[in-house]
């Protein structure tokens, strides 16, 4: 799959010039933008790699500290819509049974 037409943010700034091919569900390459017609037109719009968020208690009304596998795949699905592919659950200040459990 290639990206192209896009503002690609990277370390040390923003490229309008670069197309971003994905193979098996990771960036395989950076390369400078083709005039073929492939891929998924991006129409000037920023792309970026996904955010890692570190302290994450929760989302639309669920909590880590329920324990169940629904709770965290809503959670993570919620957080994915603005972004973050990588997250750390946090709990809250608890009995280390609740916490465990």
């Amino acid at each position: 799959m290639i990206f192209t037409n896009g503002r690609v943010i990277l370390t040390d700034g923003i490229r309008d010039d670069l197309d971003v091919v994905v193979r098996d569900g990771r960036i395989a390459e950076l390369c400078p933008r083709t005039a073929v017609g492939e891929g998924i037109d991006l129409r000037g719009n920023f792309l970026g790699p996904g955010f890692v968020d570190l302290h994450v208690h929760g989302a639309l009304g669920r909590d880590m500290m329920d324990g169940s596998a629904d709770s965290l795949r809503a959670i993570c699905r919620y957080h994915a819509t603005g972004g973050t592919t990588s997250l750390l659950a946090t709990t809250a200040t608890s009995e280390i049974e609740q916490i465990g459990s």
